[in-house]
């Protein structure tokens, strides 16, 4: 039976440092932060949310993950996160 990649409990992340591509199980994005293997640097994972209303990619701090909700900054759209 093949794996299906919509299945899997991954992120794909880029290092800054050095540029190596990481896939990090789903724990160790859920950490909000990772360390490249090849050159040590530490880095945090940015959480990014869809607009519904009108699809403006917007990076969330740490708040707003906590409370699960944001206030768009291109439309002023009250989204909560599911």
């Amino acid at each position: 039976m093949g794996s299906d990649p919509d299945d899997e409990e991954s992120r794909i992340v880029d290092c800054p440092e050095c540029g190596t591509t990481l896939d990090l199980s789903l724990e160790e994005a859920e950490q909000g932060w990772y360390t490249c293997p090849e050159c040590d640097n530490v880095s945090a994972i940015a959480v990014l949310s869809r607009c519904p209303t009108c699809e403006t990619e917007v990076e969330l701090n740490k708040e707003e993950v906590a409370l699960q909700r944001y206030q768009c900054p291109e439309c002023g759209e009250d989204v909560r996160l599911q």
